[in-house]
């Protein structure tokens, strides 16, 4: 939101007499008595009141009595698909990460804090396995545990590996020896290359 530059935003306390609103009553004292907007835009199966009783053609009925005018937002595609918050939730749960990529716009990338490493030889070449903790601020969604193909950014410089995520939020990254980790690695999975392998 802080890209937009928005002069204010107003958040509402959702406590249970909040919630026993009427539809009629939350456009009148909070919209009404609080903002008193020109303009009203909302998405296209937006609901509000008591049981989800006000709808966009409520607001088109009160809008002549407040003087505001109505917009409503138009489902977004991609791929076929209506994108939703829920949609790309399914895609992260079953490892389908280009999917999710698509929707949003941009790779999904997570800041993992590192606990632990190990060097390791594959196929004559010395690599590191860097073990770390997924940060566990906010509520973020994580995708499918297994192994991903990865971007890794270190200090600022873009790194490709091979990434496992565990569902623990273990994180362990193969870089080859020669990159120098630093504590703070961010992660983007880029796709799933195998689901977690269970005991």
């Amino acid at each position: 939101l802080s890209a937009y530059h928005l002069d204010f935003i107003y958040v509402i306390e959702f406590s249970e007499g909040y919630r026993n609103i009427s539809a009629t009553e939350f456009v009148e004292r909070e919209l009404m008595d609080k903002l008193a907007p020109k303009k009203i835009i909302t998405g296209f199966n937006f609901r509000f009141g008591k049981g989800r009783e006000g709808d966009i053609s409520l607001l088109r009925k009160l809008s002549s009595k407040y003087d505001y005018a109505i917009q409503q937002v138009t489902p977004v595609k991609c791929l076929g698909y209506q994108v939703s918050t829920s949609l790309i939730k399914n895609f992260l749960a079953y490892g389908r990460m280009i999917l999710a990529r698509q929707m949003l716009g941009e790779g999904l990338s997570y800041k993992v804090d590192m606990t632990g490493g190990e060097a390791v030889q594959v196929k004559g070449r010395d690599y590191t396995i860097t073990t770390a903790d997924i940060d566990t601020a906010g509520n973020i969604a994580l995708p499918m545990s297994g192994c991903y193909f990865a971007k890794t950014i270190l200090d600022g410089q873009e790194h490709y590996a091979l990434v496992n995520i565990a569902k623990d939020r273990q994180v362990n990254v193969l870089l080859p020896q020669e990159v120098v980790v630093s504590k703070n690695i961010v992660v983007e999975p880029i796709c799933l290359i195998r689901p977690e392998m269970e005991d």
